[in-house]
């Protein structure tokens, strides 16, 4: 037993002594604020705990008021949580060993490193490159977008979190072993998080359509597809439960504190009208200039982030490099049309990803696009690359504190 503790903790300082210094200290910068926040932070907007002490209590609704009920579905005197039920289901252990004392937080923290690790791990086993996927794992965490919801423990970032969790696992299980039933597996729990991530399975459906072996194609595909079916029957009957209407997940009847979001939603959940806002928010939105009253002279910050969000060119710049993805790839193909076919469906979404920073919907797809990063990268990354990382770190962190010094998040 001590030999195989010896043999670990040699193989840590052997990767330790390989990484840069520089890399090493702002690793430990952003992991430190990802603690702080995560773990030192009491945050409200708990809804997952709250609604794990519930489906202790055999109730699907919230028993006991989850520090606001914005957000919460409110059906025949009930206030319900419209959002996929599975973080809740993580948080049953700890909610009965702990009550409601344990916080999203704390999981969040850790799932944040685990979610380090394992885009680490794919990027090493395309790129065989130990410090260009520390780089590329460090952009995806603390230079993109992802920055935000890692630091805030809301309900909302907690699931996106976890579904992101859900969908590494999936790739890093393609890359390796190719047990397509747990790849099914992990993309069902990433739909019971978050609908919409059901998408992802695309991906992995063009991968096994374009393998070269298509020996076990229909068998694949089966077990590919039977966990993904069953998610859904059981969203259909948790749905049924609450609202009599298995297509009811409860977003008609989210209770809505800000007016463009009550005018958006006449317009329907999902309408093509929607796009066009989607699409300035994700693309072309930059910051707010801050003006001394009555002036157009800046003055302290200079600018704000709008929480309507903002371009991923501005607060994920690292992305830019997927564009030169080499396309003769198969994994490059299947990762953009994923990317693209799950874009499109965020588009049509009326919500826009309000309280945020940058455009946090996007996040669901980010996992493809660092596959693209990484095949762009894969002969290793540029001093710039380096650079504009930190650089990007630096800005994010300094906006995200501008956003929440405001109203418009606390």
């Amino acid at each position: 037993m001590s030999i195989s503790y010896l043999k670990v903790v040699r193989k840590i300082l052997s990767v330790l002594r390989e990484i840069d210094s520089p890399f090493f200290y702002f690793l430990l910068i952003g992991f430190s604020l990802l603690f702080s926040f995560n773990v030192l932070q009491n945050y409200g907007e708990q809804q997952f705990i709250y609604l794990a002490k519930s489906f202790l209590s055999g109730k699907l609704y919230f028993i006991q008021t989850p520090g606001t009920w914005s957000d919460t579905a409110l059906f025949k005197n009930h206030y319900f949580w419209p959002l996929g039920p599975f973080p809740a289901v993580l948080l049953i252990p700890f909610e009965y060993l702990f009550g409601l004392n344990f916080r999203q937080g704390y999981l969040q923290f850790i799932l944040n490193i685990i979610n380090f690790i394992l885009l680490y791990k794919i990027a090493q086993k395309i790129t065989s490159n130990h410090m260009s996927s520390l780089w590329l794992s460090f952009g995806f965490i603390f230079s993109s977008t992802y920055l935000y919801i890692a630091m805030i423990p809301f309900s909302w970032y907690f699931a996106q979190i976890i579904g992101t969790f859900f969908i590494l696992l999936s790739i890093l299980e393609f890359l390796g072993r190719r047990r397509y039933l747990l790849i099914g597996i992990f993309i069902a729990c990433s739909t019971l998080t978050r609908l919409n991530l059901s998408g992802v399975i695309i991906f992995f459906l063009i991968m096994v359509i374009l393998a070269k072996n298509k020996k076990h194609l229909l068998l694949n595909i089966i077990l590919l597809i039977t966990p993904l079916i069953c998610s859904f029957l059981l969203l259909f009957f948790y749905n049924y439960l609450r609202f009599k209407n298995i297509f009811q997940p409860g977003y008609s009847y989210q209770i809505l504190y800000l007016k463009e979001l009550f005018k958006n939603r006449d317009f329907g959940l999902w309408n093509l009208i929607h796009i066009p806002a989607n699409i300035y928010y994700l693309f072309l939105k930059g910051p707010d200039g801050v003006f001394k009253a009555g002036t157009k002279v800046l003055t302290l910050p200079y600018i704000k982030p709008d929480p309507w969000g903002m371009s991923i060119f501005l607060t994920s710049p690292i992305f830019i490099w997927i564009f030169k993805a080499p396309q003769r790839e198969n994994i490059v193909k299947a990762a953009t049309i994923t990317s693209l076919i799950m874009l499109a469906l965020i588009l049509g979404y009326y919500g826009i990803g309000v309280r945020e920073y940058g455009y946090r919907y996007a996040v669901d797809f980010y996992p493809f696009l660092f596959i693209l990063l990484v095949f762009s990268l894969k002969n290793g990354v540029s001093a710039f690359f380096k650079i504009l990382s930190v650089c990007s770190f630096m800005f994010n962190f300094y906006l995200i504190l501008i956003l929440l010094s405001t109203r418009l998040v606390n």
